[in-house]
């Protein structure tokens, strides 16, 4: 199980964890034996042209909200970081429950009020369906590709692109 008591570089402001201390934590949740752990990445859709019709104060408060309310949703036993401005991860403790990922995404919602935010997620349970870093953060993006394909705004680029991908070989066969 990871060292949740390490001391690890966090975005002053906003509380999160950054994306070094995220691939460290990524690298010790992958060691043989490590209990299991949800990686879970949140994309936050429209998050950047909301902040660019903001004064730079509006922009740093919402930002705030929404990285504190992702810590709140996640839970306390989960690590919170920030790969962008518009993407959230977490790696949550797998304890065979929901660890409400919906929650998280309507928390995530409400705290960007009275902005609408398109938020989707994608989640890889690591040991399991990973062995390196990159390979945990490839399974977690592909989920969240999937769910952005299937949600709201994207369904008619989804079905383009589905359309697209029909012919391409899978990962598998490429290898």
């Amino acid at each position: 199980m990871l060292n949740w008591n390490a001391a690890a570089e966090e975005h002053r402001t906003r509380g999160l964890l950054s994306r070094k201390a995220l691939l460290d934590d990524l690298e010790e949740a992958l060691v043989p034996g490590s209990g299991p752990l949800l990686l879970v990445m949140f994309e936050l859709g429209g998050l950047r042209e909301i902040l660019t019709s903001l004064s730079a104060e509006e922009g740093d408060a919402l930002l705030v909200r929404l990285a504190r309310r992702f810590s709140d949703e996640i839970g306390r036993d989960a690590r919170s970081y920030e790969s962008r401005r518009d993407q959230l991860i977490a790696l949550v403790p797998a304890r065979g429950g929901d660890p409400s990922l919906e929650r998280a995404r309507t928390g995530l919602a409400e705290a960007a009020a009275p902005h609408r935010l398109e938020i989707v997620y994608g989640a890889a349970l690591l040991p399991d369906e990973a062995r390196t870093p990159v390979e945990a953060l490839e399974r977690a993006d592909e989920r969240l590709f999937v769910s952005r394909l299937t949600r709201g705004r994207d369904r008619r680029d989804a079905r383009r692109v589905a359309a697209g991908l029909r012919g391409l070989p899978s990962r598998e066969s490429r290898a």
